[in-house]
């Protein structure tokens, strides 16, 4: 009988954990610091901060002749 009282409490316990992350998130989600959207209380909004990836295209290192040396070196000592 105690044993399903302790199983109760772990239930709940996890239950009301679930939920309160729930509201909290979703109370944050409204507009208040920490919601999770990067507009909150410390975020700033600096056009420097941006930066663009590309790449470029890539020679197939397959077709290199023999005769080219690699850019991978091994030695042993």
């Amino acid at each position: 009988m105690w044993q399903n009282l302790i199983v109760l409490v772990i239930v709940a316990s996890a239950a009301s954990y679930i939920g309160w992350t729930i509201i909290r998130g979703i109370q944050g989600a409204a507009g208040s610091c920490g919601g999770g959207c990067g507009s909150g209380c410390g975020a700033k909004s600096q056009a420097g901060d941006l930066v663009q990836l590309t790449s470029s295209p890539q020679e197939d290192d397959a077709a290199a002749s023999p005769d080219q040396s690699s850019a991978v070196s091994s030695t042993r000592s």
